[in-house]
């Protein structure tokens, strides 16, 4: 084949490119080899190319280079480093309840390898990173929205790509950076049981570029911390038993699957914890009876447990988080005494966020957390966020000492 006809060769195949993908001269420079590079080697390595191609290689090659160049805004992930505030939520998951009311106050500090979240009250969140750049369509955006429901119209938008963040590696939450010509959206990611895709939308904050000064980190000096997790896991062990001690129990949805999920040292000490899988309703199973275990309608029901005898009485108390409330999310801390057999509940409520507990050493400790990975509701894990309090015994009393 001579150099003219590998010439055109070369050339109507950049065409058929360039009609089925764009421009070739546009591709994205950054996270990896360019479009262009790849495509090239691609053709060129099928035979040896004639030096007419070699030159044609290269031509393409600098005309690539010159366009990303010109465009870094589109191709570097150093041109989005630096602080953001959020501006408007644009979009909600209908299993979450968290509304970003009027006053809600959040920053987002973008850097190489971190993204870092600050509250109102100066309390941050460091969260690992790593930028890759793609282009979307508008099935593949519209697949992520939960039934379809409440997706925001992106038709109008002509310049459209996004960063996937990889946040927590292969755990959940993820998070993207959508841009939509000149506005910039971030995007919660998670996983939701029985849907059409991998990923589905927790949450899409509309950020702007924010130059003042971020609020200071209150009870934490350092500014940053490591999170812990906790994990509640699922089995059907006992969930014949305990259906039958329960008798009529109608949580108002079909089939709400109900799963054990406690904990192994929570069942060491004689608690067993049932959990319904769509409605969250909770409820113990102790010597042979039935106590609910907070309030679910609209939360996640119950969110964590842990044991401890904190009255000395020889007897483990159990104590459990739960969050409930349609709308305005609500989260409290409470605790079940075996020696009266009922729930006491503290006197403390976290707005917005869930909560869990977290034994270290002989303390007992409560933060708030947030959905890390969610196979279900009978079946996820949490990071731990801001420090709230521990458990105390004061003037013969349970107590939650809270850091405020």
């Amino acid at each position: 084949m001579n150099t003219r006809l590998r010439f055109d060769k070369l050339k109507d195949r950049f065409e058929v490119e360039r009609r089925t993908r764009g421009s070739v001269l546009s591709a994205p420079a950054a996270f990896g080899e360019t479009g262009v590079k790849r495509r090239i080697k691609n053709v060129l390595k099928f035979k040896k190319p004639g030096i007419g191609v070699t030159v044609v290689t290269v031509v393409l090659c600098l005309a690539a280079a010159t366009a990303c160049a010109a465009n870094p805004e589109i191709s570097e992930a150093p041109s989005l480093y630096g602080n953001y505030k959020f501006e408007k939520q644009l979009y909600i998951n209908l299993l979450s309840s968290f509304l970003a009311l009027e006053g809600f106050e959040e920053y987002y500090t973008f850097s190489e390898h971190e993204l870092t979240i600050t509250d109102m009250d100066g309390d941050k969140t460091v969260i690992p990173v790593e930028y890759e750049r793609s282009d979307f369509s508008e099935k593949e955006f519209s697949s992520g929205f939960m039934l379809g429901f409440g997706a925001p119209d992106i038709t109008q938008y002509d310049k459209r790509y996004m960063y996937d963040l990889n946040g927590y590696g292969s755990g959940f939450p993820r998070y993207r950076l959508y841009f939509m010509d000149d506005e910039i959206w971030l995007a919660k990611m998670t996983q939701v049981p029985k849907s059409d895709s991998d990923l589905m939308f927790w949450s899409i904050y509309k950020i702007s570029r924010f130059d003042g000064e971020l609020p200071g980190s209150l009870g934490n000096p350092a500014g940053t911390f490591t999170p812990d997790s906790y994990t509640l896991s699922r089995s059907l062990d006992g969930v014949d038993t305990f259906i039958s001690l329960q008798g009529d129990f109608d949580s108002g949805y079909e089939n709400d699957a109900c799963y054990n999920v406690t904990a192994d040292d929570v069942k060491e000490a004689g608690y067993s914890v049932f959990k319904y899988d769509t409605s969250c309703a909770s409820f113990l199973l102790y010597e042979n009876s039935v106590y609910p275990l907070g309030e679910w309608f609209g939360g996640l029901g119950v969110t964590s447990m842990a044991i401890r005898d904190s009255d000395n009485d020889g007897l483990n108390e159990l104590y459990y988080t739960y969050s409930w409330g349609s709308g305005i999310h609500r989260s409290h801390a409470a605790y079940f005494d075996p020696a009266v057999k009922r729930s006491i509940v503290f006197d403390y409520t976290r707005m917005n966020e869930d909560m869990v507990f977290i034994p270290k050493g002989d303390a007992l400790l409560l933060y708030d957390a947030g959905i890390n990975d969610m196979e279900s509701s009978t079946w996820f894990e949490m990071k731990t966020g801001e420090y709230i309090g521990e458990i105390g015994f004061e003037d013969g009393n349970i107590v939650l000492k809270t850091s405020s």
